[in-house]
């Protein structure tokens, strides 16, 4: 690839290289842009051949069409990365089988598992040798999801209260405590959702500061009112 005006007027960091799985969008393709800004040689991987390739062109890198689920795959982005790599961007990841447990997919899960944790083994394992061969400054930085610690259904927050407790304030409590935990986390603004037809539910989400942005169809069609608060 050539390098672009943007690449050109970067800071010289010699010949070091960043890889960045999963760069075709989002986390790993603003990742690569930064890379590349700071002077690194930045080695684009992900499926979309396409995408990956107009944004290494962009940034004055070297696109690479891998899927981490696949060891040929995988050698051909260790053999673009060349001897020394001073980071790696373990981004390629996904979210699958958001089903119940027991609607779920198994072939689903699998996949999902086999991109997101045998894939981030995969390409780590195999770019070793040249990490360790970049005398000590070899940085592996895995990036992970929110949905590991909280819950899909709705948005960020769930809760729920038995038909015999309600209007007691348990549910203003319990969202307003959570809101606390999530603060902690450094989650700065908060996804809530209810039912559409939920008024109870709104106006304890109002309440504690939920600002209504939009309804839209969540799962079996049921409209759902998004708030956010922070």
């Amino acid at each position: 690839m050539t390098s672009t005006p943007q690449a050109a007027r970067a800071p010289d960091l010699g010949d070091r290289v960043a890889v960045v799985t999963g760069a075709s969008s989002g986390i790993g393709a603003a990742t690569a842009r930064l890379l590349a800004a700071q002077g690194f040689r930045v080695v684009c991987a992900a499926r979309r051949a396409e995408r990956v390739e107009a944004l290494a062109d962009e940034v004055g890198g070297v696109a690479v069409a891998c899927d981490v689920t696949r060891e040929e795959d995988v050698a051909r982005l260790v053999r673009a990365a060349g001897d020394r790599v001073h980071v790696l961007v373990n981004n390629a990841g996904g979210a699958l089988g958001l089903e119940p447990v027991a609607q779920a997919d198994v072939e689903l899960w699998q996949q999902m598992y086999e991109t997101n944790v045998l894939g981030t083994l995969r390409v780590t394992k195999a770019l070793l040798p040249a990490l360790v061969a970049a005398d000590g400054e070899g940085v592996v930085v895995n990036v992970g999801s929110i949905a590991g610690f909280l819950a899909y259904e709705g948005g960020h927050v769930g809760y729920c209260v038995l038909p015999d407790q309600r209007r007691r304030g348990h549910a203003s409590e319990m969202l307003r405590q959570a809101v606390v935990l999530m603060r902690a986390r450094g989650v700065e603004r908060i996804l809530v959702t209810c039912d559409d037809d939920n008024v109870a539910s709104a106006g304890v989400i109002e309440a504690c500061g939920g600002v209504y942005e939009s309804t839209v169809e969540g799962r079996g069609g049921i409209p759902k009112r998004r708030y956010w608060i922070g």
